[in-house]
């Protein structure tokens, strides 16, 4: 638990402290990193999902507060991911392949592809968008 709790508060922490900067450039974006956790709960995994749907109601929060300060907030949710951190959810075949049958595009994701949404939403092409949630899933159906 305390590890989620430091997970919010140091994502709030961060973007107070990085405001006047980002501010400052006339033009600043903040990006946080739930995940799919927090719109559908993980069976054992409850407190990371209960942090990862503060993550998405403290985008929202922050892009109104800080909005009229020319600074954009967003997030991405991404799904199962190959990385270290997820490789529990799927080191066996079984696991494996529970996960491929909830992912319509039948794969885990990379870690690329996480970056290339962050990319995205901190370009000019997504400059008119601010509070969103974006999912990167393979098409898992999870929304709040």
């Amino acid at each position: 638990l305390f590890c989620s709790t430091f997970q919010v508060r140091s994502a709030l922490q961060l973007t107070q402290e990085a405001a006047p900067h980002l501010e400052a450039s006339g033009r600043g974006n903040v990006v946080l990193v739930s995940s799919v956790a927090g719109y559908a709960p993980i069976d054992g995994l409850g407190a990371y999902s209960v942090m990862k749907s503060t993550l998405i109601g403290l985008n929202k929060a922050l892009s109104q507060s800080l909005a009229r300060r020319n600074i954009r907030v967003n997030a991405i949710a991404p799904g199962i991911i190959r990385t270290d951190f997820s490789r529990a959810l799927y080191a066996n075949e079984v696991d494996h392949e529970n996960w491929l049958r909830s992912i319509p595009l039948n794969r885990l994701g990379q870690a690329e592809e996480c970056a290339e949404a962050v990319a995205f939403l901190v370009s000019d092409e997504a400059s008119y968008i601010s509070g969103e949630t974006i999912g990167v899933n393979g098409g898992m159906q999870a929304h709040i």
